[in-house]
């Protein structure tokens, strides 16, 4: 620490903690970094030293893990015994693609043939990847700081980008970005269920590959049952964990499938400055977990953070939320940042059934990602994305709303990830392609945003007991579930704009 109080190794430490870049040449930066030359040597991949990276060759095959990957069914297989399996299972790209779609964790993969080299992540994107195209080659990286400090990137001023980033609606909204422009020139985010091409840059989409079946409450309950305590149980191999429980539908169903690992768990919950001992919130699952005699931590996040902290935290990525640093810094980084936080995250691309939507619009997708309908910017974006997918999502059998949610929804949750990967690792189980289509594929009524039948299905299955105190109550909730049971909650709400 220098005499102005700037701790200047703390500070480098934690700058892009846990993130990587790729691009043309090697980059002048920091000597611990990890380097490999891709294709060829024509792109050079620096990774930061904390985060995991994992390379397995076979004959002229090459697969670069870069974070951590699960098999539900083989809980006790570490990262490089699943990417061998991978490799010895499947001789080509599609399949090994394919043959992540059963597998679970927070990843990005490389695959490198003589015929291919290609990169993509796990099912909800919540490693994140951005690119860029242009006059100064292909490049690709965690997050755009990063990027924009090696690659030295134009900021983009068409569109009205620049304008919705600098926006009270943005911020609002937590910063959640919407559509595929990003602040930069030539710089777009890989979206889930695409494949970034890194020999002509292209992206493909390669999911999904067929029409979604149909399938019962009961298979598909029992089911993702199986697959959510698998990876629990996998997840739990790999460190200590820590999990956060409301009152809410999410986190129940998350505590349930940790049943038969529970031992292994701090759960907790966070004492926002709103929330108080008799806010359902705390005082729920407070009494839950003494019904158990389950140790329960209620934590209090601060309204402070080391300044040298707080500064790494604002430069590692483009949107942080600088509110959220207290809680990062005082609980994750000080008392938790040897454990992984299990997250309940992603489950909205499940749990967001409210009806029929007949005229499927920018306006209305836009409030479903924290927007409240009139920003323009929003709008455009969201029905950019809803006459590219349309049609796709009506020849597969895919609800749009929970394809928009899983495509452009989540954005927001991955960026919440990369901002905490500067304290800790976090997870989130519904991050696995085949778990997202079973439960995805039963009547839309059992997953009811208010009152979801087949999350109480399953928390049935996992350990009923925990059901015994109430979930999320609320009359206004209540009636928003019935609403929704009888298809009526658009048209009312039409008329009560509140509701």
């Amino acid at each position: 620490m220098d005499n102005t109080g700037y701790d200047k190794l703390l500070y480098e430490r934690l700058l892009y903690r846990k993130q990587f870049i790729m691009m043309p040449y090697t980059m002048d930066g920091p000597s611990d970094w990890k380097t490999y030359g891709i294709y060829k040597e024509r792109l050079v991949l620096h990774v930061h030293p904390e985060l995991d990276m994992t390379v397995v060759e076979n004959e002229n095959r090459r697969v670069i893990l870069l974070g951590y990957i699960l098999d539900w069914q083989n809980p006790e297989f570490g990262n490089g015994d699943i990417i061998k399996m991978l490799l010895r299972e499947n001789r080509d790209f599609e399949s090994f693609l394919e043959a992540t779609f059963n597998l679970g964790g927070r990843f990005v993969l490389i695959y490198e043939d003589k015929e291919c080299c290609r990169m993509y992540h796990d099912a909800a994107g919540q490693m994140e990847v951005y690119y860029y195209k242009g006059s100064k080659g292909l490049a690709c990286g965690t997050q755009l700081p990063i990027m924009n400090r090696y690659i030295a990137l134009e900021n983009n001023m068409a569109n009205g980008v620049r304008d919705f980033y600098a926006s009270e609606a943005f911020a609002d909204a937590s910063m959640q970005w919407i559509g595929e422009d990003t602040i930069y020139n030539g710089t777009r985010k890989l979206s889930p269920n695409f494949y970034l091409d890194l020999i002509n840059g292209e992206v493909v989409r390669y999911w999904p590959v067929k029409p979604l079946r149909k399938r019962s409450i009961q298979a598909s309950s029992e089911m993702a049952c199986w697959m959510l305590k698998g990876f629990m149980n996998a997840i739990s191999r790999r460190s200590k964990l820590i999990m956060p429980i409301t009152a809410d539908w999410d986190s129940r169903l998350m505590l349930a499938a940790t049943k038969d690992i529970r031992d292994s768990v701090t759960y907790y919950t966070v004492r926002y400055p709103w929330l108080d001992d008799e806010s359902k919130d705390i005082r729920i699952p407070r009494s839950l977990f003494e019904e158990f005699g389950i140790p329960f931590k209620v934590l209090n996040p601060g309204d402070e953070a080391d300044a040298d902290f707080s500064r790494a935290f604002m430069d590692n990525t483009a949107y942080p939320i600088a509110k959220n640093i207290p809680e990062i810094y005082n609980i994750f980084y000080k008392m938790f940042n040897d454990s992984i936080n299990v997250t309940s995250q992603v489950s909205e691309t499940i749990r967001n059934y409210c009806g029929t939507i007949k005229t499927p619009n920018g306006r209305l997708f836009s409030t479903y990602i924290g927007y409240d309908g009139n920003n323009e910017y929003a709008a455009k974006m969201c029905d950019k994305w809803i006459k590219k997918n349309l049609e796709l999502a009506k020849e597969m059998n895919i609800d749009l709303l929970s394809l928009f949610i899983w495509e452009e929804g989540l954005n927001w949750e991955a960026s919440q990830r990369t901002q905490a990967d500067i304290a800790i690792e976090e997870y989130s189980p519904f991050s696995c392609r085949n778990l997202l289509e079973m439960m995805l594929s039963v009547n839309d009524s059992y997953r009811n945003k208010y009152n979801c039948i087949l999350y109480r299905r399953m928390i049935e299955i996992m350990w009923p007991e925990i059901l015994y105190e109430p979930i999320d109550p609320s009359l206004k909730g209540s009636l928003k579930g019935v609403l929704v049971s009888m298809d009526m909650f658009y048209s009312v709400k039409k008329i009560f704009k509140g509701l």
